[in-house]
């Protein structure tokens, strides 16, 4: 009959030497992600709103982080969610934005407007170099 105890201890130290720790690191880790961000009324394209956007995303798709506009230096409060490529930010407590979060990139949109006139503005993130 076999030893488990001698057969089972050598096995789990070769793969403990064979694996590196790193390769067993928790693929739960928060990221930490910055982004430049522009932002353009749709139908009026000309002079967009540039900032920064610096955001953890949770193992869960929770999003939370600070928006930075590049013009007024102005901090805002994010809270949102990622789910598969559906990416949903709130920035500043404002109409949020809602679009696809794919290779990296953020594009969504948000419509804001005030006494019956709404505008459409696009959203891009890249990842800050």
């Amino acid at each position: 009959m076999i030893n488990l105890q001698k057969t089972v201890l050598p096995v789990a130290v070769l793969l403990a030497l064979t694996f590196p720790a790193a390769a067993c690191a928790d693929q739960t880790a928060p990221k930490q992600i910055s982004f430049q961000t522009s932002e353009v009324d749709v139908d009026h394209p000309d002079g967009a709103i540039e900032g920064s956007l610096n955001v953890t995303i949770a193992a869960d798709g929770t999003i939370s982080g600070y928006f930075h506009r590049a013009d007024s230096g102005r901090s805002r409060d994010v809270h949102g969610a990622l789910t598969g490529k559906t990416i949903y930010l709130d920035i500043g407590n404002q109409v949020p934005v809602e679009g696809t979060y794919v290779n990296g990139t953020i594009v969504g949109y948000r419509t804001m407007g005030k006494n019956r006139h709404l505008d459409q503005y696009r959203f891009t993130a890249t990842p800050a170099p």
